[in-house]
């Protein structure tokens, strides 16, 4: 049997963003779908969130603004608080693309049956405004592209809270991966995912892993190893072929400077 309004418990981790924090909040307040949950989780900002909050307070389930440990531990705090039914993280700055996101995205979904569900996103450069990109770029999701990035965006993702109670919470050693690490624990029994073709939200571009392209891609393949999701000898191979293309690119992008 097909669940209709299941719970979304919204959970965005922020800190110091308390302008990007209003464009979230209010791109939220604007969904038609009911159902619905925010969680702020603040890392002790000292940049007038409160007032923000106090502006906002009839929007939110549950805030906290104390230190904690990066990302991870803001997304755990953030699980502790949820309700049975999908949980969708949102990072502060990063917005729906229309009233309708939510309802299109939980439509016709069980969060006890559909584990994951997944929109596209929009990649948006946060100084010009510029869409950089769509992700997911692929209309049938296989779990052998999680081998070379992560190929379901948060952003567009909504994660059964019954994922959770299986697969546990964020890893606290994880600084920019957490989440591809969290489904790749999941990588040999791995759910059936339910691609839609909804535009979900707007990722702008830079966060913690901003300039350290080469730090993500050793975190990537660090978690690929933990979690054994290939023999060593291919994940050395998807290793040197994935840091052989970022290579490529970084020279690309010198002579481009260059020239233009």
């Amino acid at each position: 049997m097909v669940s209709k309004g299941a719970v979304v418990n919204v959970v965005c981790a922020t800190y110091n963003q308390s302008e990007d924090l209003i464009e979230t909040i209010t791109s939220y307040n604007d969904q038609s779908y009911s159902n619905k949950r925010l969680i702020i989780i603040d890392g002790r900002s000292n940049d007038g969130i409160h007032s923000v909050i106090e502006r906002f307070c009839d929007s939110i389930d549950y805030f906290v603004s104390e230190n904690d440990e990066g990302i991870s531990d803001a997304f755990n705090k953030g699980l502790e608080s949820i309700e049975p039914g999908y949980v969708y993280f949102l990072g502060a700055g990063d917005k729906f693309c229309s009233s309708e996101s939510l309802s299109q995205l939980l439509s016709d979904v069980d969060y006890q049956q559909d584990f994951l569900v997944c929109g596209k996103v929009k990649r948006v450069d946060i100084l010009t405004g510029e869409v950089q990109g769509i992700n997911p770029n692929f209309s049938e999701f296989k779990k052998r592209s999680l081998l070379f990035r992560m190929s379901l965006p948060h952003q567009g993702l909504l994660t059964s809270s019954l994922f959770f109670h299986k697969y546990g919470k964020f890893s606290l050693d994880c600084r920019y991966a957490m989440d591809y690490e969290h489904l790749l624990r999941a990588y040999h029994s791995f759910p059936n995912v339910i691609l839609k073709d909804v535009m979900v939200a707007e990722w702008m571009s830079g966060g913690v892993g901003a300039g350290r392209i080469r730090e993500v891609l050793n975190e990537y393949d660090l978690i690929k190893r933990r979690n054994k999701v290939a023999s060593p000898t291919l994940l050395s191979l998807v290793n040197v072929f994935i840091l052989s293309k970022y290579y490529v690119k970084k020279v690309l992008n010198v002579f481009k400077k260059l020239s233009g």
